[in-house]
Parts: structure tokens; sequence; C-alpha cells
């Protein structure tokens, strides 16, 4: 499937991580994402690049289990997908930081559906981004984040949201 054509390309460009997550709707059960999961994992333990699952709709508890399953996928926490469907990044970060090794920051509003996955640039919803950097200085986060901002802001937008971010490192 398209995860494992994507490992050989990972390969090709001597990538150490990727990031995959399940589409958003629940069609999948929990064991049979484990399965497949364990069967990427393999792939890319091959090829030496490290595998993280990425939060999209699911709580705490259910990355938990995933990663529990499966020994050596890591995880990585999207800080915009966790502030929705009720749920608080912080809770991502205290729960999961042993095997946390990517970020993907944005911004929104919260709620309950996908076309509330806003991709806003950091400061433009309601995450408190102070308390997130706080927290990733509390458990001595120092892997990779990617600003994951919609490209429909303009360049000097993502610019300003780089600047914020820079500055809540510095301050924390």
């Amino acid at each position: 499937g398209p995860c494992f054509e994507t490992l050989e390309l990972v390969r090709f460009l001597k990538v150490e991580k990727v990031v995959v997550h399940f589409k958003t709707k629940k069609e999948m059960k929990d064991d049979e994402k484990i399965s497949l999961l364990k069967r990427l994992l393999k792939r890319a333990g091959e090829y030496r690049v490290k595998v993280c699952l990425e939060n999209t709709i699911e709580d705490v508890e259910t990355i938990r289990r995933v990663l529990e399953a499966i020994p050596g996928l890591m995880f990585c926490l999207d800080i915009g997908h966790a502030n929705l469907f009720s749920n608080n990044p912080i809770d991502f970060l205290k729960a999961l930081s042993d095997r946390l090794e990517h970020i993907h920051l944005h911004d929104n509003f919260g709620g309950n559906s996908e076309k509330d996955d806003l991709h806003l640039p950091p400061g433009y919803g309601n995450i408190n981004f102070k308390d997130l950097f706080l927290g990733l200085k509390s458990i001595e986060y120092d892997k990779t984040l990617t600003l994951e901002v919609s490209p429909r802001f303009p360049i000097d937008v993502r610019i300003e949201s780089l600047r914020l971010i820079r500055t809540l490192l510095k301050e924390n």
C-alpha cells in the first residue's frame, strides 16, 4: 500500500523518521491498525527509519494502547489534532513523553470535526503554546518539530509563527 511505497522513497532520500496516521474516520479496528503498523515498523527497521504514529481523532489512552502493543513505534504529537475532540495537548505530552519523537505545531479553536482542523499559525487559535513549551522543557524535549500551517497564510505570517516559536523556546 501507500505506506510501504513511501518507505521506499524514504530509504532513497535517507530520511531518519517518518510520520504516519490513520484517516480520521474510524474505519479500521485497533487490532487491524496494530497489525499494519507492526508490518510497517518491520520494513522501516530494515531501512533504519523510525516510525512515528501521529494522533488524529484518537484519545491519549488509544494512542498509548497502540504504542504499548508495538515496541519501537514512536509518537508524533500533533498539537492541533490534540486540541480537537475535547482533548488537551498537555495531556498527550504528559502521558506519552517517553515515546515522543516528533511534534506538529499548528493552532485551532477546538471542535469535533475535520472542518475544525484549521492548521492556523500558532497564536491564532485557542491553544496555550506558552504552557505547551513549558511542558516540553519539563520533559527536556530535544527532538524535531514541524510548523504545519496551512499554505493559505502568506509567508510573512508563517515567519511570524517561527519567531513566536523561537521566543517561546528562549523564554522556557
